[in-house]
């Protein structure tokens, strides 16, 4: 969860001790996180998902999905809020097969750009990898990171 913290840092354009005032915290709470020496609470994290609403529970628990809840793709995003934790969720063959015959054009897209593999990148001493970012069809991506 420390990446996706850092990512979220990234993505709001704050600082860690600006995020640590605004959750209410101390400012080396939020270093211990980042640094993975500490694991986030319970506390920690219902906290930073009430200052940020918009913020995807799961994607900032588990990594699934998108950072933003704007920018979630499912049927199901205007219940999601409604879900509590322990709650499962059943959803029909029929309704995901319509899910996705309604969507002719990505499929026509897929079909006429498919993917095409990257020109060698040279490699330099003074560069190094930061971040593998995946980016699925269905809109949901993964992140890599070297290990350090």
């Amino acid at each position: 969860m420390n990446r996706r913290l850092q990512q979220f840092l990234e993505l709001e354009q704050l600082s860690p001790s600006h995020l640590a005032d605004i959750l209410g915290i101390q400012r080396s709470g939020i270093s211990h996180i980042l640094s993975g020496r500490n694991k986030p609470s319970f506390e920690f994290i219902r906290n930073f998902l009430y200052k940020y609403p918009n913020i995807n529970a799961e994607w900032l628990i588990t990594g699934k999905g998108k950072p933003y809840k704007n920018q979630e793709s499912s049927i199901l995003s205007d219940d999601f809020s409604k879900i509590q934790f322990g709650d499962s969720i059943e959803i029909s063959q029929e309704v995901i097969d319509n899910e996705i015959n309604n969507r002719p054009n990505e499929r026509k897209q897929l079909l006429e750009n498919p993917i095409k593999p990257l020109p060698p990148v040279s490699t330099s001493v003074n560069k190094s990898v930061k971040r593998v970012t995946i980016f699925y069809s269905d809109g949901s991506f993964q992140e890599f990171y070297p290990p350090k």
